[in-house]
């Protein structure tokens, strides 16, 4: 009896296993957004003037579900606002915007679930 028999059966089930745990955070996710589109709540609060033509601004996320995201980049007019290891609860980033980047409003939100490996992205119309 050869020692390679077993052995291609536990290569085969731990890369079957390592696959799961990779997935299942993918699966649960796309879960909950298919479930409530509006997953993600994002408010701009304690917007204050800095000088003519400069405001400051506090850019909240907050997010619901026990699946940590990788990354979440949220455009703001022209501006990018990065969240790295997001997990459930809220964050905040306070940035310098114009005012005109204020009205304008979120423009585009991308969600990175599993590192380089899926993207959820929305671009509002207009």
């Amino acid at each position: 009896m050869s020692i390679y028999g077993p052995l291609k059966y536990v290569i085969l089930v731990s890369l079957f296993s390592m696959m799961i745990l990779t997935i299942t955070p993918l699966i649960v996710f796309t879960y909950q957004i298919l479930r409530d589109p509006r997953l993600f709540e994002i408010r701009v609060e304690e917007v204050t003037w800095l000088n003519e033509g400069m405001v400051s601004a506090k850019v909240v996320l907050h997010y619901p579900i026990n699946i940590s995201l990788s990354r979440v980049r949220v455009r703001l007019g022209s501006t990018d606002i990065i969240f790295e290891n997001v997990v459930k609860g809220e964050v905040s980033r306070r940035i310098t915007l114009t005012p005109s980047e204020v009205q304008s409003g979120i423009s585009e939100i991308e969600v990175e679930v599993i590192p380089g490996l899926f993207k959820f992205k929305y671009t509002r119309a207009g």
